[in-house]
């Protein structure tokens, strides 16, 4: 990509960019993978995008439906390549026409980070509660551990109900009058009324006796379907569950990579505290980052105001939108557009305060980026594939937009690494 950079009157910064032919039609290639991950549908490797769209979605021109968003996904390299960090993403202005296999030039007016300083470096001081595991959620752990082990033992006859756990057998299974016998069992251990089938499955049992049989219909989901269920069903016997106990000797039979039960409930520990840890951290990290905010001084030019509401509002629309909810009718929920557009510009000033303020410590300190630096940062965007976070995002041109997460994100430790904390039980 060929960018040229032109001073602008103030403090913008004037670009204009040419892709290659090759960059466009990786950005058409990006803007479907979106469009198909925003619909649902995961896209298959080594089959073209746009066929996948007509197969899946009913969408005959793919490349046309997703024109309008290309030249967000030529913005970043554009960006990168000339070092600059923007306080917000520019919007690009075509100069010439959008097409695949075709050089694309563009330009934009980017308004370069602003920076700001604080009215003081010193260490911040909070109260913060002391980290630790609840012994409960370790037991928990254990006993659901143990469960996975536990047997079952007959009990007096009596009605069954629901909470039982009954042994049962089934048989002579049909499915809408067809033959259902991969249903069928010579003995099962149920519970009842846990949802493992359907309420009227568990309706018909309720109230039999061991010994009891029952031929009865009931319906059960089928695809987009309702299907009618017809069976025999006999009850064998009640029983009760008998959870082991975490011993020595069962672990040596059940968990014998295990030294012993202390050994088995220090690794949950461990665990549970790994788990844990991350979500203490990033508690601490905002306890500090309210009062290090609170030192920040100067005024914030309007158009980041207009940007980061933008980008929060684009944000929240697509996790509502996942969720089946609209925009509309969670504001509605949220007290009305007025209390929403409070609620928000409160955010709004928050998120830019702390993210300048971090700057502020990061330039003040002389902090400096290493590779395990940028790693952490990517851990915490996708703790399950850390490096194919950092691929996508420096694929994508996003390498600067990583930099300065990692950046804030080392900041945010430095001030919680050298804070003054009182830690309460």
């Amino acid at each position: 990509m060929k960018v040229v950079q032109k001073k602008l009157v103030g403090k913008r910064v004037l670009v204009e960019a040419t892709a290659s032919a090759a960059d466009v039609d990786k950005a058409f290639d990006w803007a479907s993978v979106a469009f198909l991950q925003q619909m649902g549908v995961e896209p298959e490797q080594g089959k073209p995008f746009a066929e996948q769209a007509e197969e899946r979605l009913g969408v005959p021109n793919l490349d046309a439906l997703v024109m309008p968003r290309v030249p967000e996904f030529l913005v970043p390299f554009a960006i990168d390549k000339k070092g600059i960090v923007p306080a917000f993403p520019p919007k690009p202005v075509a100069q010439t026409a959008l097409k695949r296999g075709e050089e694309f030039t563009f330009t934009m007016e980017i308004l370069p980070k602003p920076e700001y300083e604080l009215d003081s470096y010193e260490p911040v001081a909070f109260t913060a509660k002391r980290f630790s595991v609840d012994p409960r959620e370790v037991d928990e752990q254990v006993k659901a551990a143990a469960q996975g082990f536990c047997s079952y033992e007959a009990i007096d006859p009596r009605p069954v109900k629901k909470g039982d756990f009954v042994e049962i057998s089934i048989s002579d299974t049909k499915q809408d009058g067809e033959d259902f016998a991969a249903f069928n069992t010579e003995r099962r251990t149920y519970p009842v009324g846990q949802g493992y089938m359907p309420g009227a499955f568990d309706d018909q049992l309720v109230g039999m006796e061991p010994g009891q049989e029952k031929d009865f219909a009931f319906q059960a989901p089928g695809g987009d379907d309702v299907v009618k269920v017809t069976c025999h069903v006999k009850v064998l016997e009640l029983q009760k569950q008998v959870v082991p106990e975490i011993t020595d000797e069962w672990v040596a039979k059940n968990m014998p990579f295990f030294r012993d039960a202390k050994a088995f409930r220090e690794s949950i520990e461990y665990q549970l505290e790994s788990a844990h840890r991350q979500e203490y951290n990033a508690y601490l990290e905002n306890l500090a980052l309210t009062k290090l905010s609170q030192r920040f001084k100067g005024s914030i030019d309007d158009a980041l105001y207009e940007a980061m509401r933008e980008t929060q509002l684009k944000q929240l629309s697509t996790e509502l939108q996942a969720q089946g909810m609209s925009l509309d009718k969670f504001i509605e929920q949220n007290g009305g557009q007025q209390q929403f557009g409070m609620m928000l510009m409160v955010q709004t000033r928050m998120a830019l305060v702390n993210g300048f303020a971090l700057d502020a410590v990061y330039r003040h300190e002389k902090l400096t980026l290493t590779d395990e630096d940028i790693m952490e940062t990517c851990r915490i965007i996708n703790p399950q594939g850390p490096q194919l976070a950092r691929m996508q995002m420096e694929e994508t041109g996003n390498g600067y937009a990583l930099r300065e997460m990692a950046e804030r994100n080392k900041a945010a430790r430095w001030v919680v690494e050298h804070a003054d904390i009182t830690y309460t039980d």
